[in-house]
């Protein structure tokens, strides 16, 4: 009787330190910051990233692009941004169920939208061509599309 009692007690215990080492089902932490991209002045064939117009981002500026982020399926509706090189964009997030990124590495671009932000982030892109459009946590769930640069 008291070796069943042990090792019930043994087996309780070792359920409590494996529940409290893998963190007991809590969810991962979601950024609350939202970083902005700044201008730079480069030479003419180089990449200026996101320009915020003097507005940090708080009010359009030029024409109003609006962007859905899709979570059920993950995409960018649309899929596809075509932009004029050296004209103003704001693009108009409507707030998301999840944390989502707009990200065009080659352009400087990375937008962090959080979970029920509506965000408006002003853009001037300057390099003329075709290129990727990601969501850095949701890329391999499909979430891709490009941008045009002409």
């Amino acid at each position: 009787m008291r070796i069943r009692t042990l090792i019930g007690s043994a087996l309780v215990v070792t359920a409590v330190l494996g529940l409290t080492a893998c963190g007991g089902g809590e969810d991962e932490p979601k950024p609350v910051s939202t970083p902005t991209a700044t201008a730079t002045t480069a030479a003419p064939t180089a990449t200026v990233p996101a320009d915020d117009g003097g507005n940090g981002g708080n009010g359009a500026v030029g024409e109003v692009v609006n962007v859905e982020l899709g979570e059920n399926p993950y995409e960018f509706t649309p899929a596809g941004f075509t932009f004029d090189a050296g004209t103003t964009y704001t693009l108009s997030f409507s707030p998301p169920n999840e944390f989502h990124t707009f990200t065009v590495a080659d352009l400087g671009i990375d937008i962090f939208i959080n979970p029920g932000e509506a965000l408006e982030e002003v853009i001037t892109p300057s390099t003329v061509g075709d290129f990727s459009l990601t969501c850095i946590p949701h890329e391999g769930f499909g979430m891709v599309g490009t941008v045009t640069v002409q």
